[in-house]
This record gives structure tokens, C-alpha cells and sequence, in this order.
């Protein structure tokens, strides 16, 4: 078998693959990227890229960071996020547990993507989890 080629969970040259998805191995996963931002201890976190298995540690060290640093607001805006798994959402659910856990407020500002809209709805965390609306863009008009 030819270097790359799948076999049965297994991309050869590769090791075990089991349980990921391939097609991300072999390319096609987007980019992950968390920006942190703080002023007076309110923390964002402008999360891009898919929350999965291979990230969702990267966004749970930043919000222990954040509450390490004393924050007094953990707000993760999942604007660009195109796609989340059982890991994203339980790194959310977990940030969410850390942050009441060290008296700091927690806040998701949605994206606009369809894929995490679902997962949130069919898991019926749409009316669970502590929204708010994106903030206004800098030089947007309203109304």
C-alpha cells in the first residue's frame, strides 16, 4: 500500500486514525485560532476554526488562563466556528463550570454558521447556554 493511502482507519505512513475525521487529517480541517482579548479583567476569546477533539483542549487552557488571570467575565465568540462536536461542546460546558466555579461571568456569542447552530438546538442547549448578541462592528450604522 502506497505512503497516505486509507486502510481501514489507518493512513498508511500515517498511524491510527481511528475516531478522527480523515479527510481533516489529510487537508481539509480549517485553520483553529483563538484571539484572547482583555480589558479590565473581561476576557474574549474570538475563537475561529472547528471545535473538535484536536482544539477544544486549546479553548479550554484559554479559559483557565482567563480565570487564573482573575477575570471577571469569560465571553467566547464562536463567530467563525463552522463546525462543532461532542468535544467543543463539552470544552464549553466545562468553560462555563470554571468560570462560575472562580465567580466570573460567562457569555458564547453565536456565529453565523448552520453546523453549530443545529448541534446547539438538537442538544437543546439553545435555551441553556448564557448568549449575547455580537458586539456592534466598529463603523456599522444601526437602523
Amino acid at each position: 500500500m502506497l505512503p497516505g493511502a486509507y486502510r481501514g482507519g489507518i493512513i498508511e505512513g500515517q498511524g491510527d486514525l481511528r475516531g478522527h475525521d480523515v479527510m481533516g487529517v489529510m487537508g481539509m480541517m480549517s485553520i483553529f485560532n483563538i484571539v484572547e482579548r482583555e480589558h479590565e479583567r473581561r476576557f474574549a476569546l474570538v475563537v475561529s476554526g472547528d471545535l473538535d477533539p484536536m482544539t477544544a483542549p486549546r479553548l479550554e487552557a484559554a479559559v483557565a488562563r482567563a480565570c487564573t488571570q482573575g477575570a471577571r467575565e469569560v465571553e467566547i465568540d464562536l463567530g467563525d466556528v463552522p463546525f462543532i462536536d461532542s468535544a467543543g461542546i463539552w470544552a464549553l460546558l466545562r468553560a462555563k463550570e470554571q468560570c462560575e466555579e472562580n465567580r466570573a461571568g460567562f457569555f458564547i456569542v453565536p456565529g453565523t454558521h448552520s453546523q453549530p447552530k443545529m448541534v446547539f438546538r438538537t442538544m437543546g442547549l439553545d435555551d441553556r447556554l448564557p448568549w449575547r448578541e455580537p458586539a456592534p462592528q466598529p463603523g456599522a450604522t444601526s437602523g
